[in-house]
């Protein structure tokens, strides 16, 4: 059963997916995603690497409509994102639901704001992830500096890795995950 705290960080991070702020998850969200983040990678609307954005949201989007098989393939709401997580990763423990989510959240993470392909997040890409997100980045170097463990200036699969099973998995307020995706409070 998830926590009050663990339902927090969960519906923070539905309300970041859920772009246009409608209550659901759906393809529309994924298409603003791209949008937001194409100035980024320098991409005009239309172009290739707007393209590429889009693919790798939708990408994202579809697989989580495989994972969480809502009751209408369509849209995800709040409550069956949230039930899915208490479902299949807390109250099982299962290790490969765990896995799966967290690899499509860093397949996305990734796809989208690894701008160099090098597989690694610089802090500027990281607080790319902040802005496009509309998420306040006031803290994003000092959470950057802290998930980056062995201090080589660059954020690894590895170290995300930890973050987001943390994130999904943690019910310690202390844990450092629960600050991936920024102040899952407010």
């Amino acid at each position: 059963m998830l926590s009050e705290f663990q339902s927090t960080k969960f519906k923070h991070l539905f309300n970041l997916l859920d772009i246009n702020d409608n209550g659901i998850i759906q393809k529309n969200d994924f298409t603003l995603l791209a949008e937001r983040v194409a100035p980024f990678v320098n991409g005009k609307i239309d172009s290739k690497a707007y393209n590429q954005l889009v693919y790798r949201g939708m990408t994202f989007y579809n697989r989580l409509i495989k994972s969480l098989e809502p009751s209408d393939p369509s849209r995800i709401g709040m409550h069956e994102w949230v039930k899915y997580i208490d479902k299949e990763i807390i109250e099982s423990g299962d290790q490969d639901n765990l896995a799966e989510l967290t690899q499509l959240l860093l397949g996305f993470i990734f796809g989208l704001f690894d701008e160099n392909h090098d597989g690694f997040l610089s802090l500027e890409e990281y607080q790319e992830i902040f802005q496009v997100l509309s998420i306040d980045d006031s803290k994003a170097s000092l959470l950057y500096e802290k998930l980056d463990s062995n201090s080589d200036d660059r954020l690894s699969r590895y170290e995300l890795v930890l973050a987001v099973e943390g994130f999904l998995t943690s019910d310690d307020p202390s844990e450092l995950g629960n600050w991936i995706f920024g102040d899952y409070q407010s």
